[in-house]
């Protein structure tokens, strides 16, 4: 028997607010305790280092798997990754997808998730700083939950700007608007998505207005942090999608040892909650993005079930 295998071709054909539906849908479930997600497990060998991340969906069609990837190449244009999912009522292999995307989108989706949940539904400006793969998911899936009518651009390299903004046009609703600071990006913005490699804040807090929604997608380390630390401490609202992953962070996370870190909530908590709260146009909420596991077996599932139909 032939086992079905989809690649970085297929997930590139993905629509975004399919693929952010179907993340609401795997937090609900999570929510509704029909999605195991454990914390990551990282193998580390003499010249790699593979993470595991592995979840089982038990409501609709039940599936289980893992996603595998090396932690020591992350950067390397070559690199690769391998999502296995099994049919959990008998457990035969539904298929397997290869390549370096799949995860992106992931992310990227859940980012877009965060959004819809806690940035104002009448959000108009847009700032994403990074231009890298991570960034590229992110514009996306925002721009799948809202109608952004400004969309500003910032990264430190102007060629990556540009080539950013000539890639994604085709992607986006609206012009993409590059600016040479980040301060110029972030001032007045009503979402600010921080998708950077970057161990130093690339922002100060004192640029964020009151009612800002922010995603952190890059490093929320103590020794590399792409938000000041403050950010984290004022933002009345964090929430986060994994406080198993977090917590498995122990004391490299920026925000451990710190009564904010009892603060954070999650993802699919809030996403229960938010037909009956209201939040308060001034308040800010900060969405730290840690990856839950399980989702990109549910997106892989999704993938082969679009398949076959």
């Amino acid at each position: 028997m032939s086992i079905p295998v989809l690649t970085d071709e297929h997930v590139s054909q993905l629509d975004y607010q399919d693929v952010v539906g179907w993340m609401q849908g795997a937090f609900q479930s999570h929510a509704e305790g029909t999605l195991d997600a454990p914390a990551r497990v990282n193998s580390k060998l003499t010249n790699g280092e593979f993470s595991f991340t592995i979840g089982a969906q038990t409501s609709d069609n039940p599936c289980m798997g893992f996603r595998v990837y090396d932690l020591a190449h992350l950067r390397s244009p070559t690199r690769s990754e391998v999502t296995a999912v099994f049919d959990s009522r008998d457990g035969s292999l539904t298929g397997i997808v290869t390549g370096k995307l799949l995860g992106a989108v992931r992310t990227g989706a859940i980012g877009g998730v965060a959004i819809s949940c806690l940035s104002k539904s009448n959000a108009n400006i847009l700032a994403l700083l990074g231009t890298g793969l991570q960034a590229r998911t992110q514009l996306r899936a925002a721009c799948a939950v809202r109608h952004f009518h400004e969309i500003r651009v910032y990264s430190r390299n102007a060629a990556n700007r540009n080539a950013f903004r000539e890639e994604m046009s085709e992607h986006v609703p609206v012009d993409l608007t590059l600016v040479n600071e980040p301060e110029q990006a972030v001032r007045d913005a009503d979402v600010v998505i921080c998708a950077t490699t970057s161990t130093q804040p690339v922002i100060k807090t004192s640029w964020l207005k009151k009612g800002v929604h922010l995603n952190n997608i890059g490093p929320k380390f103590k020794a590399a942090h792409e938000l000041p630390k403050d950010t984290y401490e004022q933002i009345p609202l964090l929430v986060t999608d994994s406080l198993k992953q977090l917590n498995a962070f122990g004391d490299a996370f920026v925000l451990s040892d710190t009564p904010h870190h009892d603060r954070i909530g999650t993802l699919a908590t809030m996403l229960g909650e938010s037909a009956t709260q209201s939040q308060n146009d001034q308040d800010s909420s900060l969405f730290i993005s840690v990856g839950l596991a399980g989702t990109e077996v549910v997106l892989a599932q999704r993938m082969f079930e679009s398949q076959l139909k």
